[in-house]
């Protein structure tokens, strides 16, 4: 069995700033996991 990506998703129109998801996509990285997403349009 193959392995499995685990990614964070955000969704920045309910409020995050630029510095919430940049805390958001650095602790993402930290922790392990394989990627972290916004949508391009909000």
């Amino acid at each position: 069995m193959g392995s499995m990506d685990l990614r964070i998703f955000t969704e920045p129109q309910q409020g995050a700033s630029y510095d919430t998801l940049l805390t958001v996509a650095k602790a993402t990285e930290d922790l392990g996991f394989d990627g972290s997403s916004a949508p391009t349009t909000i």
